[in-house]
């Protein structure tokens, strides 16, 4: 009798070690998946709040590009606004369809102010106007003199590289007897750059007629 107690004593013995153990490994088991369950909640939660982080900064940037916008209309708000949209789509069409239409200078200045070195021709940053498609600001304002009429268009210029763009002010002269734009020698609407800015304030250029009169002189 007592070596059957002692056998069953170990019997008894060793299944409560085993109980143990397995106890113990469980434990481990949904310790260790609960720390991979955290880890990658935190993964998660910091991928969101550098979403956010980015989308709180995209609308700063809308707010700021808004503001701007709305300071230029109120300095445009004695003139009258261009409703003809179909006149309008046309307008932006054909000047959206030549970039080379950008001052130069305007281009230069621009990588000039974002460090970037002409003699390394992978840091020049080249612009162009939005595709189609793509976001774009084209904003049309009809000015006069009491003889001819102008058409003055506010529109950005975009960096390939980079969130960063040129605001420019275009101008063309309407015919008084068509109310069509004037056009150059070949046959394309005569556009007229009359200022830019890069964000350092706005630089006005000399118009065509302007520059060869000075040339005369």
């Amino acid at each position: 009798m007592k070596f059957r107690e002692e056998v069953f004593a170990k019997i008894f013995t060793y299944v409560t070690v085993i109980v143990l153990l397995g106890a113990i490994l469980f434990e481990s088991y949904v310790l260790q998946t609960e720390r991979s369950a955290r880890k990658e909640l935190d993964q998660q939660l910091q991928k969101e709040q550098q979403l956010t982080e980015q989308l709180t900064a995209s609308n700063i940037r809308l707010e700021e590009r808004n503001l701007e916008l709305q300071e230029f209309k109120d300095m445009w708000q004695d003139y009258s606004s261009f409703e003809d949209l179909e006149d309008v789509e046309t307008l932006k069409e054909d000047l959206f369809s030549r970039s080379d239409l950008i001052p130069v200078d305007a281009i230069v200045d621009a990588n000039i102010h974002q460090g970037a070195q002409a003699e390394n021709i992978d840091e020049v940053h080249r612009y162009s106007f939005p595709e189609e498609g793509e976001d774009a600001t084209f904003v049309p304002f009809r000015t006069s003199d009491g003889q001819n009429e102008d058409i003055v268009v506010y529109t950005t210029a975009n960096d390939d590289k980079q969130d960063f763009y040129i605001e420019l002010l275009y101008t063309v002269i309407m015919e008084e007897e068509t109310g069509e734009p004037v056009v150059n020698e070949d046959g394309k609407i005569d556009w007229k750059c009359l200022a830019y800015n890069i964000g350092k304030g706005w630089t006005p250029l000399q118009t065509r007629e302007v520059a060869e009169e000075t040339d005369e002189q």
